[in-house]
C-alpha cells in the first residue's frame, strides 16, 4: 500500500519534530553541565583568592569564616601552612597552601577546557536544531 503524499509529508515533518524536541532536550541538559561548571570555577576562584590571603596571616590571628548564606563567624587559625582539600566522595586531604593552590589551578585548569569542550557542542547542537527548524517550517508551509 502506497502513501499518499500528504501523509508521507506529514511523517517527515513529525520525525523532523521528534528530532527537535530531542535536540533541545540535549541542549537543556548540557546548559545545566555548563551552569555546574561555572559555578565550581567560581568556588575555585574564590577559594584561591582566600588561600592567598592566609599568606600574610599569622597563627592565633582572627579571621570571619563563612558558614553560608552570608553568614560568617569569628575564628582564629591554627595553622597558616596548611589546608584540607576536598579530593572527592567526602575525602580530605591536608596540602601546603602552595600545593593546594597549585592544585585547585590544575582543577580550574581541566574544567575551562571541559567548558570550552561543552560549549564547542553546545555550538554545534544549536546549529543543528536551527537547521532542523527551518527543515520543518520548509515543510510545513505547503500543508496549510
Amino acid at each position: 500500500m502506497k502513501m499518499e503524499p500528504s501523509q508521507d509529508k506529514e511523517n517527515q515533518v513529525r520525525g523532523l519534530l521528534y528530532q527537535l524536541e530531542v535536540g533541545r532536550k540535549q541542549l537543556d541538559q548540557l546548559v545545566k553541565q555548563e551552569q555546574m561548571i561555572e559555578g565550581a570555577l567560581m568556588e575555585i576562584n574564590s577559594t584561591v583568592d582566600a588561600l592567598n590571603t592566609l599568606k600574610n596571616q599569622k597563627p592565633g590571628d582572627a579571621i570571619m569564616v563563612q558558614v553560608g548564606a552570608g553568614s560568617f563567624m569569628k575564628a582564629k587559625l591554627e595553622d597558616t601552612e596548611n589546608v584540607l582539600v576536598g579530593i572527592g566522595a567526602g575525602m580530605s586531604v591536608e596540602k601546603k597552601i602552595p600545593d593546594a593552590v597549585q592544585a585547585l589551578q590544575e582543577r580550574r585548569t581541566s574544567l575551562t577546557e571541559s567548558l570550552k569542550s561543552l560549549r564547542k557542542t553546545m555550538g554545534e547542537l544549536t546549529l543543528r536544531i536551527a537547521d532542523l527548524n527551518a527543515q520543518a517550517e520548509k515543510m510545513m508551509g505547503p500543508l496549510a
